[in-house]
This record gives C-alpha cells, sequence and structure tokens, in this order.
C-alpha cells in the first residue's frame, strides 16, 4: 500500500504543491529482492540472514542491509535476542537490533541465558562472562566452565570447582 503526503510551500509570487510517494513492501517482496542480490537470504520475524561469497550479514525488516556480510558462520536461532556469530577473530554477537553487542573475539561460548553468558578469551583461554550488551560482568579468570542442566554453572579454578547460585 502506497502512503501518499502533500507538501505544500508558498512563494510571494505562485504556490506548488509537491507530492511524495512510498511504497512499503510485503515480506515476500523484500525477500525476493534480497533473494536477487545474495547467495543465501533467511527471515527470521523480520530481521534478514544475508549470504555473499561465503560471509553473513543482516538486513532490516524493510530490507535495507545494516551488518554487510562479514561474519563466517552465524547461529541460526536468536537467543534472548541474541545470535552468535562467527569471523576471524572468533565468536561474537549481534542483537535484534542488528547491533554489535560483541566483535568476533572469543574462543568459545555458551547461549546467552538471563541476560549473560559465559565466553572464553582466545589468548588466555580463561572463562569469564559478558552480559547482552557486551559488558564484563565476571572477570576471565576460570580454567573451564560447564553450564548444568539446571542453568547453573560449574565453574573450576585450578583444583577448585563452585556451583554458582
Amino acid at each position: 500500500m502506497a502512503k501518499t503526503t502533500t507538501k505544500k510551500t508558498t512563494t510571494a509570487k505562485k504556490t506548488a504543491t509537491k507530492k511524495t510517494t512510498t511504497a512499503k513492501l510485503t515480506a515476500k517482496e523484500i525477500m525476493a529482492m534480497l533473494k536477487s542480490k545474495y547467495d543465501e537470504v533467511y527471515d527470521d520475524d523480520g530481521v534478514y540472514s544475508i549470504k555473499l561469497n561465503g560471509k553473513w550479514g543482516f538486513a532490516d525488516a524493510s530490507g535495507i542491509v545494516k551488518i554487510k556480510p562479514c561474519y563466517t558462520g552465524i547461529e541460526t536461532d536468536w537467543t534472548e535476542d541474541i545470535m552468535t556469530t562467527w569471523g576471524a577473530g572468533g565468536v561474537g554477537f549481534i542483537n535484534k537490533k542488528l547491533e554489535e553487542v560483541a566483535k568476533p573475539q572469543f574462543g568459545s561460548s555458551y547461549p546467552f541465558k538471563n541476560g549473560k553468558t559465559a565466553v572464553q578469551q582466545k589468548s588466555s583461554r580463561k572463562w569469564g562472562f559478558i552480559d547482552n550488551k557486551g559488558k564484563t560482568i565476571v572477570p576471565f579468570v576460570f580454567d573451564s566452565i560447564e553450564r548444568l542442566h539446571s542453568g547453573k554453572y560449574e565453574v573450576k579454578i585450578g583444583p577448585f570447582v563452585f556451583i554458582s547460585k
């Protein structure tokens, strides 16, 4: 459906009316447009994953590319509105607003739960936690982390093992 707006301008000698028409594309039309430009396209609730020459990027609900294809891999599901990405630097994350939460920099990670996730630094191979904004909330001091079925974490520092609350 087209949306028409009328703008009227007046000068001392004449009056002019200018009409501007903008069309809102359907999801099917956006998908067709993106498929004409990219090797692969997937729609996940109005966020489009796009692949070109082996790299993944993202377009918003209107089909505008917000993150150019730069990731070597992406998770296929959103967890708490966060998606895991992979790049040359390691594991990273984006949110559904198509903002990069954390650049690909981690060696490994778990899915987000309650606004946080365990991630491993590539350089030190130590584990810590970041929040859904990418901020470190628990320092990288753990030798290993395992998420238990209860949602709690088992963490190891040297010979000591702890279970989170």
